[in-house]
């Protein structure tokens, strides 16, 4: 990556779910942002289980991987923060250990913490989405897919990177 885009590549459009604002060297050539895929049917078994319009008992959900040992921290250090800061507030429930109910706890909760983490986005913001939950998007610089046609700012809530630890009061 480092070293840019093949020259046999240059002509190429390229559909991508990495999508950033600012310089990096997938975004040398023409691209299409588009979101990661999800399973329809992940998505409407759990919707069977738990409907949209249901009782949701999670205020702030996130789920993945927060590394709180300096040498394996990623996404700048917005999921270490997330951790530090919020795990025992009773209004985030924070997970850092995979579960096959994932899409249950999505569809529980109202807001659903979107940072970044090895990538700038990942499929929990088609998931949120999906399932009813409103995304909280944590990654400066982020390209969303359609944006031209999706109102973000209507469906979704964007925190910067540097209030991350202001969550509880946004």
């Amino acid at each position: 990556m480092k070293d840019g885009v093949p020259e046999i590549m240059k002509k190429s459009i390229v559909l991508q779910t990495f999508g950033v604002t600012y310089e990096h060297p997938c975004q040398k050539v023409e691209h299409v942002v588009i979101p990661p895929f999800v399973s329809p049917e992940s998505v409407r078994n759990t919707m069977e289980n738990f409907p949209v319009n249901g009782r949701r008992d999670i205020w702030v959900f996130f789920r993945g991987k927060m590394e709180v040992h300096p040498k394996n921290v990623s996404g700048r250090k917005v999921r270490t923060v997330i951790w530090k800061k919020f795990n025992g507030d009773r209004r985030f429930y924070l997970q850092r250990h995979r579960f096959a109910g994932y899409q249950s706890e999505i569809a529980r909760s109202v807001f659903c913490l979107c940072p970044l983490g090895w990538a700038p986005w990942s499929p929990r913001l088609v998931e949120s989405v999906a399932l009813g939950c409103v995304p909280v998007i944590i990654a400066d610089g982020i390209q969303l897919p359609f944006s031209s046609a999706v109102k973000w700012s209507e469906i979704s809530v964007t925190v910067a990177e540097k209030d991350v630890w202001r969550l509880a009061e946004i």
